[in-house]
This record gives structure tokens, C-alpha cells and sequence, in this order.
């Protein structure tokens, strides 16, 4: 999907478990594709959990579930201006 869409995507949210391919596998895949895309991981895990996984250079952001409406903004805010 990305790699017919890439150029009208600008920020990726993912959670970490999914079928068939999990976040971290997306995650690395994505990167590999577009090492500039910011990627924010939605999780019940704690950020521990997510760092062991993944670099903190390969992603925009993390957002532990359960999370409302103001921090989605603020992590999508956060990702799109580049800062973390």
C-alpha cells in the first residue's frame, strides 16, 4: 500500500500487533523503503518494550493505548514538525 501511495503519505501510525506482519516488521520495512518517513507506534507495551524492539531514530513517535483525542494530536504534531 505505501509503495503505491508514498507520495501522498506523510506520517504513518501503526499499533504493534497486527496479523501477518507486526509493527516492528512493518517498521523495518517501511524505513527501508523511506528512511525519512516519520512512524508513530501506537502500544499497549510500555515504551521499554517498543525501544527493545526498535531504534528511537527509526521512529517519529510512540503513543501508549489508552490514549485520547489531545495526545494523538500532539504525537501527530510532534512527528510532522520533526521533533520528538
Amino acid at each position: 500500500m505505501y509503495q503505491n501511495n508514498a507520495t501522498d503519505i506523510t506520517v504513518v501510525m501503526t499499533d504493534m500487533g497486527m496479523p501477518v506482519m507486526d509493527g516492528y516488521e512493518l517498521c523495518h520495512e517501511l524505513k527501508k523503503l523511506n528512511p525519512e518517513l516519520p512512524i508513530i507506534v501506537s502500544s499497549g507495551y510500555d515504551d521499554a518494550e517498543v525501544g527493545s524492539r526498535l531504534s528511537i531514530d527509526d521512529i517519529a513517535g510512540v503513543i501508549n493505548k489508552p490514549y485520547g483525542p489531545g495526545q494523538l494530536r500532539e504525537v501527530l504534531k510532534r512527528a510532522l514538525d520533526g521533533s520528538r
